[in-house]
């Protein structure tokens, strides 16, 4: 099975995610336009690289912005900056600059969203969103075992279905056996994607166009494979074969989370921690359980609530560029180093909070683009979640 996008070749790998944030070292040296140093963390092409994506609306806390093309910083005198909204040219000296880096502070909660141009080369695709809240962005949790990198693995499983699909029941029925079952409770986490057929309950992005789904219900297990119906015992087997495969690989980095809730708004600062060294994105899917709607069945039979509909995705916060949902840019770590990123989502008053709970997954460089490597799922709710070792 092909995907489409999603699972992108390294050779298309020339952008970085704008806003992804954690350090940005710079080492002295003759850099473009004889202001810079080289950053050798990050690729090639023009990237935006912030310290922060997230920042306290206090006049102080400070994003530090730098723009870079093939790893060497660039003058800003030498880059454009447009507003994201209406593209229009924004004047930088109305910014505080030191060091040839923007430094960016707001006294009101808000989102300063931009892209930038440089020669022939922008990132209007992929705009750089600076978020400012009015309470305390969280911190990381501490790590309970620094020296470990042997971290517990979840498969993360997406499943295609929708209220008008007939079919889809000995699918989810399969799905449910599975992961209730002793021999695979907690070796997944589950995202219900609604797409059939115009759902009401769809998510806010095309997950289905980005992993190339044309049938259902349809099941992809990590960004990497895929299955169809073949019946319930076809599909309750298949499922195992595939949780089996993925776990087959050791995790190649653990997540931890740092997370605020305040009224609608959430910010998590999610850690990951490199079990071997690769490239990684991370991303975030908001989920709700609890919907409800009517389920064409033609024919499971058993002891299934197949019209309350739980994990359903309501927020997709992991698009790279164009159709790639793999994750926000964390960069290049050495085993046992860590990268960092800021989430700042806004939950929709229509949303039960209470129902609702986060996937917070980590993609690594593989042979056929960014695969899931590690998953966890986790309530709504300020709390801390520190890597969990096996």
């Amino acid at each position: 099975m092909k995907f489409k996008k999603f699972i992108i070749p390294a050779l298309c790998m020339a952008m970085l995610s704008a806003g992804c944030s954690g350090q940005d070292p710079v080492t002295p040296g003759g850099g473009q336009n004889g202001n810079g140093g080289t950053n050798e963390n990050i690729e090639n092409g023009l990237q935006v690289t912030a310290s922060t994506t997230v920042i306290n609306a206090d006049g102080q806390d400070a994003a530090r912005i730098n723009v870079y093309y093939d790893k060497v910083k660039l003058s800003l005198d030498a880059v454009a900056f447009y507003d994201a909204k209406s593209n229009d040219v924004l004047d930088l000296s109305k910014f505080t600059i030191e060091d040839n880096t923007l430094v960016y502070t707001v006294t009101e909660p808000g989102e300063f969203s931009f892209w930038v141009a440089y020669k022939t080369h922008n990132t209007k695709d992929r705009p750089t969103t600076i978020s400012a809240v009015e309470f305390s962005v969280p911190d990381a949790p501490e790590d309970p075992q620094p020296d470990n990198t042997s971290f517990v693995r979840r498969t993360l499983i997406t499943q295609f279905t929708g209220l008008g699909c007939g079919y889809c029941p000995f699918m989810i029925a399969a799905m449910e056996d599975v992961r209730k079952s002793a021999e695979y409770a907690d070796k997944s986490v589950l995202a219900a994607c609604h797409t059939y057929g115009g759902d009401p309950y769809q998510p806010d992005v095309p997950l289905d166009y980005a992993m190339g789904v044309s049938t259902y219900p349809y099941v992809n297990f990590d960004f990497q494979t895929g299955i169809g119906n073949f019946g319930y015992n076809s599909n309750v087997s298949n499922i195992k074969k595939n949780i089996d495969k993925s776990l087959s690989v050791d995790a190649g980095a653990g997540i931890s989370v740092g997370m605020e809730v305040a009224g609608n708004k959430l910010v998590a600062r999610v850690t990951v921690k490199a079990a071997r060294s690769g490239s990684f994105r991370v991303g975030a899917w908001v989920l709700e359980d609890g919907l409800t709607g009517t389920q064409l069945n033609n024919g499971m039979k058993g002891d299934y609530d197949f019209n309350t509909h739980n994990n359903v995705i309501r927020h997709v916060n992991s698009r790279y560029s164009g159709s790639d949902y793999s994750g926000h840019e964390v960069g290049a770590l050495a085993a046992g180093g860590t990268g960092e990123h800021l989430f700042t989502m806004t939950l929709d008053e229509s949303w039960v909070v209470k129902n609702c709970h986060v996937i917070f997954f980590v993609t690594e460089l593989v042979d056929k683009g960014y695969a899931v490597t590690n998953a966890i799922d986790v309530p709504v709710k300020s709390s801390t979640i520190p890597f969990e070792y096996r």
